[in-house]
């Protein structure tokens, strides 16, 4: 039932593979079909599921065979009719169909059952023959069967790297072959073919063996040969692997290989590497002249396909020697006579090299290849340098040129960059790759004067390049050999044909950067300041759009950002410092690399700060601003992306702390300017900030190093880019989210204790700011705001600092309360008294905290009388707990309690007020009516209390109010008796007045009705 089941599932798979029925992916049907058939060979079953396997595999072949499907999938089809129909012929198939696909091992299982199968066939056909005709014929069937499945063995086996097992495949193959001798081209192109995948291996052993085998077996049979051509191919690839293998133990028989293969064909790669044998073996110059003719390098050919061609016999006998004249006689191509030639001087045969290549020069007609000739000689002169006999032919060349004899575009520009080469290397700095650029235009002079020796010499080359251009003639490689020539001109002093040359390079090219980088060096030279700083800005502009340029070297901007570091240099050794200050500003913007920008924001704070001691306040200030400017973008570029692959957390981290002194030192500075101080100060912060975040990610930076090597990518690029990556996600930089990551990881406590004081200082400023009275209210508003921002951040910085302990005395959160308490009040925000409870909460609340909480919440804009008297009740409270008592403190503070008591003028005051105000001129007196603290207590004070009880006393008397009248001017007669030196002053006039309040109290009382 079980194996019914699967017929019938591969069966309905067939037919929907068959009719194109619903089907939406062909791969999937193939591979579910693949799945189905995996055992089904193992199940028996009766005629009738025979028979039905028998016709769906049929028709899965031939449906197969039509259908354009990938390689893989067809052979999978293929596989499993094979699996289902045990069909020997389609085995065979299947398995070359997986040997092509290089699934080997799939192959071997396939091969083997076509193997098998073959045998059995045989066995079987052996039986039923009846007479010796039929036995031979299906001998020779089974035969051509049999050598077919072998060689695709041997295919497997060598993909699987079984030589053995391979050599005995081919083996049996050419046991078969004297009966097959149609085969014999494929055999031998079989074993090519091996021996070409042997030696891409570096198997030399291996591939010398095949080769040897397709040599041998392509020479059994001349009528099925594979020709002259590919025998000759054959042995030049096996003296090659001879010469790689070991050149001195095997020369001999690399000789042999190749002379053979020269007796085969004439060929230039064969008569190539006969000269390369010699050579490498040290024969004499008359045995190379003698014995080679040239030709192209030889390298590993090609695998070609297994064909069939006609056959031609070669045996192995020496090649007769051939001179260099004959090598010309036979007309080989002029490439090839100039690789001999190349070659013969590569193995230091100059003789003969040299005079070789005057005979080409003179056997070739056409212009261009005697050109060419030429110019390989000259350039091969200049490499040895034999320079007279050089410049010798480059003259006669460019005369030749100039007099109709012109060298084509391709060679022209080949001319040119042989000179330049030349020029190059008189002025002692490597030229790169490329048409006509050299990078010594932007390498540090100071370096190339010290290598410099011969820069006539290079004059000489350039201006044999500037020969070879006609009068008018106008582009960018002209420029470039005018900029060369007047750096050299530079460098020998001849300033005159240094700037003629650089107008010639405006008129060529006036808007390429080099061009303005030696405009600018030729302005700073003749101290035109002013068009050293024109030249200075289009080259900023130039580096601020990298990607418009055409020239490759300029898209990624580093060479931009090069030349203005240049620019710079040179500037500050001519004693231009404003115009360097403006290239070190560019260079700052615009470069990627972290560690240029940087150097160059220090050198423009150093620049600014070398002349500030010696300007007026007025420029100082405004010096000051551009040193901010200077530091935010230095802040910029601590915060960006790593682009430079060396750099670590370590290395930003250190520059930072730079920036972030040097912010705190400018801040102190600018005591002149509150803002610009602020603004110092929140610039140092933001850079400690990311200073620590990077001090705290270090562990971070090493764990990411092992994580890349890990998953493969061990570049320091690949761990930069894991490294900031986690950065951005776990430390966002916005307020003091940072902190919530020094959790885990404490920072370094020097530096949260510098951006404490940043905040700390910069909330202060911009407190200061807010108290003046000239600021209008949204400036003021937005002061006050700032503050309490910095004020916040702060608080988290102290959070961290109290937790890593060590600071038992740190009062910072109190003059944060205080400095929240203004801000807070100043924008009247209610939560002022919530604040006042926080300050008295503290372990150790001072009298000054409280004071001056007091005097802030009267101090304009700020209203908030309740809490101000709610404040200095607190005084009051802590003052009474001082032993001896603080009367100063203590009369103050009761001063301005009963001020805020007892309104001004006319009684206003409801009866709770003057009650409260009453208790506080009772303290008074309980203070004054001590004999150890009265002499202690301010008589002014004293004097002002009884003054303001008297008044109030007066108000009620003038409002007919005279009991209340008796009982304040009564406590003010209580004041008087402890004035000293004052009190004879106002004793008779109070005693007076007091006894008419007596009067008035007095009619008042007897007026009132009598009760019955």
């Amino acid at each position: 039932m079980e194996g019914e089941k699967h017929i019938m599932e591969i069966s309905e798979l067939i037919q929907e593979l068959v009719t194109g029925e619903i089907i939406s992916d062909v791969s999937l049907v193939i591979e579910k079909l693949f799945s189905e058939t995996e055992d089904v060979h193992k199940e028996s079953g009766d005629e009738s599921q025979k028979a039905q396997v028998e016709e769906s595999a049929v028709s899965l072949w031939n449906w197969t065979v039509g259908r354009k499907i990938s390689a893989i999938q067809r052979v999978k089809c293929m596989y499993r009719f094979s699996a289902i129909n045990r069909s020997q012929q389609m085995a065979m198939k299947t398995g070359k169909g997986w040997v092509d696909a290089e699934k080997p091992a799939l192959a071997n299982e396939l091969l083997e059952i076509a193997m098998n199968s073959l045998e059995k066939l045989y066995a079987q056909l052996t039986k039923r023959c009846t007479s010796e005709a039929d036995l031979h014929k299906h001998k020779a069937d089974v035969e051509k069967d049999l050598f077919r499945i072998l060689s695709y063995q041997a295919e497997s086996e060598v993909a699987q790297g079984d030589f053995q097992s391979a050599v005995t495949c081919v083996q049996r193959c050419r046991d078969i072959l004297m009966r097959l001798p149609k085969e014999t081209c494929y055999l031998s192109l079989l074993c090519y073919n091996f021996g070409v995948e042997a030696y891409d291996r570096k198997s030399y052993e291996q591939s010398s063996f095949w080769l040897s085998q397709s040599r041998e077996i392509g020479k059994m049979d001349k009528k099925y040969s594979t020709g002259q051509e590919m025998q000759a191919k054959v042995l030049r690839l096996l003296s090659t692997v001879y010469l790689e293998w070991d050149h001195k133990q095997y020369q001999e028989k690399a000789l042999r290989a190749i002379n053979m293969a020269n007796e085969e064909t004439v060929h230039p790669a064969g008569f190539f590497l006969k000269i390369k044998i010699l050579l490498k073996g040290g024969a004499s110059d008359e045995d190379v002249g003698a014995g080679t003719l040239f030709g192209s390098r030889s390298g590993p050919q090609h695998r070609v396909q297994a064909a069939r061609p006609g056959r031609v016999e070669t045996d192995g006998a020496d090649a007769c020697p051939a001179s260099v004249a004959e090598l010309l006689r036979r007309k080989f191509s002029l490439d090839i006579c100039l690789d001999t030639a190349k070659l013969l001087l590569e193995h230091e045969r100059e003789a003969i090299g040299f005079d070789f290549l005057k005979s080409v020069a003179q056997v070739f007609d056409r212009p261009s290849d005697v050109g060419k000739a030429v110019l390989l000689h000259i350039k091969l002169l200049l490499q040895r340098a034999r320079v007279p006999l050089a410049k010798k032919m480059t003259e006669d060349l460019i005369a030749g040129h100039s007099e109709g004899q012109q060298l084509p575009p391709e060679m022209l520009n080949h001319f040119h960059l042989v000179l330049w080469d030349k020029a190059a290397k008189d002025y002692e700095v490597w030229a790169p790759a490329g048409p006509f650029l050299l990078l010594f235009q932007f390498l540090p002079s100071s370096a190339i004067v010290a290598k410099a020796k011969n820069y006539s010499e290079a004059v000489q080359w350039y201006t044999y390049s500037l020969s070879l251009y006609s009068s008018g003639q106008t582009d960018q490689n002209l420029a470039k050999l005018q900029r060369n020539l007047a750096a050299c001109y530079i460098h020998l002093k001849q300033p005159e044909k240094a700037n003629e040359a650089v107008k010639d390079a405006e008129r060529c090219d006036p808007n390429s950067i080099f061009t303005q980088f030696y405009v600018y060096k030729m302005a700073v030279l003749e101290s035109n300041s002013l068009k050293a700083l024109d030249a200075v800005v289009a080259m900023g502009k130039s580096a601020a759009q990298p990607t418009h340029h055409t020239d490759e070297l300029l898209t990624d901007g580093t060479v931009a950002t090069s030349l203005l570091s240049l620019a710079a240099q040179f500037a500050l050794e001519n004693n231009q410092e404003s115009v360097a200050m403006k290239a070190l500003e560019y260079l700052s913007h615009h470069s990627q690399d972290f560690q240029q920008a940087v150097t160059a924001l220090k050198c423009l704070i150093r620049l600014v700060l070398s002349k500030v001691a010696t300007k007026p306040k007025e420029e100082i200030i405004k010096d000051m601003e551009t040193l901010l400017t200077y530091l935010t973008v230095a802040h910029r570029k601590l915060d960006g992306p790593f682009r430079e692959e060396s750099k670590t957390p370590e290395t930003r981290t250190s520059e930072a702390h730079w920036f972030r002194k040097m912010a705190w030192n400018l801040a102190v500075q600018c005591e002149s300017c509150p803002r610009t101080m602020r603004d110092f100060f929140v610039m140092s912060f933001k850079v400690c900030a990311f200073a620590n975040i990077l001090s705290m990610c270090c562990d971070e930076w090493f764990y990411m190093t092992s994580l890349a090597r890990v998953h493969g990518k061990s570049s320091p690029a690949s761990i930069t880019w894991l490294f900031m990556a986690w950065v951005r996600v776990n430390v966002p930089f916005h307020s003091c989210s940072w902190l919530q990551f020094s959790q885990f990881c404490p920072p370094d406590k020097a530096v949260l204790l510098a951006q404490r004081t940043c905040l700390l200082m910069a909330a202060a400023v911009d407190l200061d700011l807010g108290r003046s009275s000239a600021l209008p209210v949204d400036q003021e508003t937005e002061l006050l705001t700032e503050a309490l921002g910095y004020i916040q951040s702060c608080r988290e910085i102290s959070k961290v600092l109290q937790q890593s302990g060590g600071f038992p005395k740190d009062q910072t959160h109190t003059l944060l309360l205080l400095y929240e308490f203004e801000a807070r009040a100043k924008l009247s925000d209610p939560s002022v008294g919530r604040l006042l409870d926080q300050v008295w909460e503290l372990p150790k609340v001072e009298v000054r905290t409280l004071e001056t909480i007091a005097t802030l919440a009267m101090e304009r804009p700020a209203h908030y009388p309740s809490v101000c008297k709610k404040a200095l009740q607190m005084v009051l409270t802590l003052l009474r707990k001082q032993e001896p008592l603080d009367t100063v403190k203590f009369s103050k503070c009761l001063h301005s309690l009963v001020h805020l008591s007892l309104p001004s003028g006319m009684i206003e005051a409801d009866v709770c007020a003057l009650e409260e105000a009453w208790g506080y001129f009772e303290e008074a007196l309980s203070v004054l009516d001590s004999a150890v603290l009265q002499a202690s207590y301010p008589e002014v004070e004293t004097l002002w209390l009884m003054g303001r009880a008297w008044n109030t006393g007066i108000y009620h008397y003038c409002a007919s109010k005279y009991k209340e009248a008796e009982q304040w001017c009564g406590l003010s007669m209580r004041f008087l008796t402890h004035l000293g030196a004052l009190k004879s002053s106002y004793e008779s006039q109070m005693t007076g007045l007091y006894s008419e309040v007596l009067d008035k109290l007095d009619r008042a009382q007897r007026c009132l009705p009598t009760e019955e």
